[in-house]
């Protein structure tokens, strides 16, 4: 009798622990698993566009301006996807998500772009980062490695695929960001801090891209020397000068203004350009071929900018038909014949044709803001 006590008890806990383990591998399988449409695409041609912030990403071919598919990030629901970078490689989306319920602790999560599936999902022990900038490191010999910074928590290195981060810098401070710009042939790396306590300003701090953000090489407008703010930048092609959108404290609702500095001398070159005031940031983008700047602020403006004399100068103006006011992110297509412009709040993102200086076409898409090339 005990021995069939004791054979039924065993069977009981047998079929116990299978059901745990077939539990667990379920649960893994919603980690690995997306609800993406449309079958595999090569990376040819195509571009990313997503939103400031949540789990769907458009593909675009950015050759025949043509809707691809949807990518759609599939998370339990009590996870939310705050921001997204692309890797070195451009074989991965890399996001940071965090739980809905405090202490809101964040995880990296990892999808392969080829594979269409999540690949990794994992916490990083950091809770209620707040807004955080992510970044590729472009280091080749380490393409899973990414630089996290929020003001809430500071800045980080994480390596998403051995899952190691170190902490690069405490520094923590609610009117302090950063945001993360490499050169052309991503040998240098410049990190745009804007202070935002008064009096409010930015300075640039310039590493070499191998460092690993240790020991910087120098700095634009340290101790706010010139007095500026600055919105965005974008290098030239040959990595003497850095071309800026800025705002000087004192014509606050007044109007933003274009320059650049010269990376040798390092000296600010304050344009006779002038633009009107947009509370959200005038964005730029940079063609080398066609020596141009293009800038768009909240506005319905596209401003092409003649950067081939040492006066620059306004070349033409685009208008952005439909755009609603709203933050414009903008993306240079690799032949520098066509510029994408991101209008969140349109829901469309425009295609600009730059030698007629005409939109030739209107992209739908939600709440397009970030854009990149795969």
């Amino acid at each position: 009798m005990k021995n069939i006590i004791f054979n039924k008890l065993r069977k009981f806990q047998i079929l116990k622990l299978f059901r745990i383990q077939l539990g667990i591998v379920l649960l893994l399988v919603n980690y690995t698993c997306d609800k993406s449409s449309g079958p595999n695409q090569t990376q040819d041609d195509l571009m990313a566009v997503y939103p400031n912030r949540g789990n769907v990403i458009t593909i675009v071919d950015y050759s025949t301006l043509d809707f691809v598919k949807q990518i759609i990030v599939s998370l339990p629901e009590s996870f939310y996807i705050d921001r997204m970078c692309l890797s070195s490689d451009r074989d991965y989306f890399v996001f940071i998500a965090s739980l809905e319920k405090p202490p809101f602790s964040s995880y990296i999560v990892n999808y392969d772009v080829n594979n269409n599936a999540i690949q990794n999902i994992f916490p990083i022990g950091l809770d209620s980062v707040g807004a955080p900038r992510l970044t590729a490191a472009y280091i080749p010999e380490e393409p899973s490695l990414i630089y996290l910074y929020s003001h809430n928590v500071g800045l980080y290195s994480i390596d998403f695929i051995t899952r190691q981060i170190d902490l690069i810098s405490n520094e923590c401070d609610q009117s302090l960001g950063k945001l993360f710009y490499f050169s052309s042939d991503k040998k240098s790396l410049a990190i745009l801090e804007q202070h935002g306590s008064e009096p409010a300003y930015s300075k640039i701090v310039f590493y070499n891209t191998l460092s690993r953000l240790q020991n910087f090489q120098f700095i634009l407008n340290q101790n706010n020397l010139d007095s500026i703010q600055i919105d965005d930048l974008a290098f030239s092609d040959e990595g003497e000068k850095i071309f800026i959108s800025i705002r000087v404290p004192q014509m606050r609702d007044v109007a933003n203004y274009f320059g650049s500095y010269d990376l040798e001398r390092r000296k600010l070159y304050k344009s006779s350009l002038i633009f009107p005031w947009s509370l959200n940031p005038y964005y730029l983008a940079y063609s080398p071929k066609r020596k141009e700047c293009y800038l768009v602020g909240a506005q319905d403006k596209f401003y092409i900018i003649g950067t081939d004399s040492a006066d620059y100068y306004l070349k033409a103006v685009v208008n952005l038909t439909g755009k609603n006011p709203s933050p414009s992110r903008i993306l240079v297509r690799p032949d520098e014949n066509v510029a994408f412009v991101s209008c969140v709040y349109s829901n469309f993102v425009i295609a600009i044709d730059l030698e007629n200086r005409k939109i030739i076409k209107t992209i739908p898409i939600e709440a397009p803001y970030l854009m990149v090339l795969l």
